[in-house]
């Protein structure tokens, strides 16, 4: 009766451990989330404070922003600020090494290719879904605002728009969500990592179109980043599905509307063979491949999925971003 009585104090030890583990990281990953959409949304004060100061008319400040080469470059600029540096904050509180959180070897060559194949449709997917998601949304009068990104469309500008809405985000945005915050949050589970991680990933991009989409995308992400053991997968899916929405935009700009419709539907039908084909080698080689490991956690799923939702800037975070992206786009 002792032996029991022990174990189940020790069992009640390492449970509250485990908590107190989840809600330390939900706490930070929560706190460097509202960093991000502070300055998402208010890193415009600081400039029209100083403009002011110096005498420059807010029109004229507006006018020069609304450029298409300046916000591009802009945005650029501001994925710097704005989710790397406080994401390699984040992983410097860590206890582990960043190489140790994230791994930036080469991905196993046996399913990379097969799983890139299988997933790069799946962009196209969760766009359809969510516009579903959010047909619903409008019926009952929840209209979400128009985001309206204009493209420039000399050579600089096309350049620059690459790097701002591909390079940059693929790289920046991995580390961040599916290297950082994917990486801290393993160690409790990778089912549990991978929902978590792409909750972040959605309320970081603050917009109500975007929120489900890029929530069920990291899904994807994740997942990929897991079973072949890199980044580098999910940096280069994530890559394909911004290179495609550009290249989309850039082919309207330019072919016009009806034109990008049949190019865009070649390129789905010829993505959906690939991921078909995907399919079939990758099971092939590997049956499980796509089997996410059970954790060997002492809570239960749901518990920990409490823990991390119901921390107070997890919740502030949720709150903000379904906020902004109703109000402020």
């Amino acid at each position: 009766m002792q032996d029991i009585n022990t174990t189940g104090e020790m069992t009640k030890t390492l449970e509250i451990i485990e908590k107190r583990a989840i809600k330390k990281a939900a706490l930070k990953i929560g706190f460097t989330l509202l960093v991000v959409l502070g300055v998402m949304f208010f890193w415009s004060v600081p400039v029209l404070l100083i403009t002011s100061f110096m005498g420059i008319p807010f029109e004229a400040v507006e006018t020069f922003f609304a450029e298409p080469i300046i916000n591009m470059s802009l945005q650029a600029v501001m994925m710097l600020f704005m989710v790397l540096l406080p994401f390699l904050i984040l992983a410097k509180t860590e206890k582990e090494n960043i190489s140790n959180t994230i791994s930036f070897a080469r991905p196993k060559k046996r399913i990379t290719l097969p799983l890139i194949m299988t997933t790069a449709v799946y962009g196209f997917i969760i766009g359809n879904f969510t516009s579903v998601l959010l047909s619903i949304l409008e019926t009952i009068g929840l209209k979400a605002p128009e985001i309206d990104m204009v493209y420039p469309t000399d050579f600089l500008g096309i350049v620059i728009t690459v790097i701002a809405v591909v390079v940059m985000p693929s790289l920046i945005e991995e580390f961040a969500m599916r290297g950082v915050v994917l990486g801290s949050l393993r160690r409790f589970g990778d089912g549990f990592a991978i929902i978590c991680s792409s909750l972040v990933f959605g309320l970081m991009h603050a917009s109500i179109t975007q929120i489900p989409y890029t929530f069920l995308l990291g899904v994807v992400l994740a997942v990929a980043v897991i079973k072949t053991e890199s980044i580098w997968t999910s940096v280069i899916l994530h890559a394909i599905n911004n290179g495609l929405s550009v290249a989309f935009e850039y082919c309207e700009i330019f072919y016009g509307v009806q034109n990008t419709y049949i190019i865009e539907q070649i390129v789905i039908c010829i993505m959906i063979i690939t991921s078909i084909i995907g399919i079939v080698i990758l099971l092939k080689r590997d049956p499980q491949a796509l089997k996410i490991e059970p954790s060997n956690t002492v809570n239960g799923e749901k518990k920990k999925f409490r823990y991390f939702i119901l921390s107070p800037t997890i919740i502030a975070g949720i709150i903000l971003s379904i906020l902004f992206g109703f109000l402020l786009r």
